[in-house]
């Protein structure tokens, strides 16, 4: 997949990986196993930035992501290049 300077590409754990692509105070996730769109709002955050969808959470600091879905963890370990 082709990213542009506000998309980022994460490899993550277990062989998963997603597209997450920022605008303004939105983001839009797509989990390539599954090829799933989500479509999330910010939230605020104490450190690093939070992105939310009905049980989906995205947080992510610097490189580093990860994607918990009601609750529990789905997307670990997740770096952009």
């Amino acid at each position: 997949m082709f990213c542009l300077h506000l998309c980022h590409e994460n490899t993550c754990s277990q062989g998963k990986a997603f597209v997450a692509t920022f605008t303004q105070d939105k983001a839009k996730v797509t989990l390539l196993d599954t090829r799933q769109v989500l479509r999330m709002r910010q939230v605020r955050s104490g450190s690093g930035i939070q992105y939310v969808n009905a049980g989906y959470h995205l947080f992510s600091k610097g490189k580093e992501a990860r994607i918990e879905i009601n609750n529990k963890p789905a997307y670990e370990n997740c770096v952009t290049p």
